[in-house]
């Protein structure tokens, strides 16, 4: 078991899933992924999602990734 850790996730997806919506159902990979980890002992699951990076065309996934990667480097800085 792995216990007093942070890990950090990193997702990347195609579509948008955000909470509230009625596509949020379909998201499996958060679900799926968080449960495992949780299973093996994490407690401190730290994620970054970055959506849509295929809907919108070339413009929104660049914003999106850009936006991204500055959140990650806010959040390296206190893991």
């Amino acid at each position: 078991m792995v216990t007093g850790k942070p890990i950090f996730i990193a997702y990347a997806r195609g579509g948008e899933y955000p909470p509230g919506s009625d596509s949020e159902g379909f998201d499996f990979q958060t679900k799926y992924l968080e449960m495992i980890l949780v299973f093996i002992g994490f407690a401190d699951i730290r994620r970054l999602i970055i959506e849509p990076t295929l809907m919108g065309g070339p413009e929104v996934a660049k914003e999106k990734r850009e936006a991204a990667l500055a959140k990650a480097g806010e959040m390296a800085k206190l893991f």
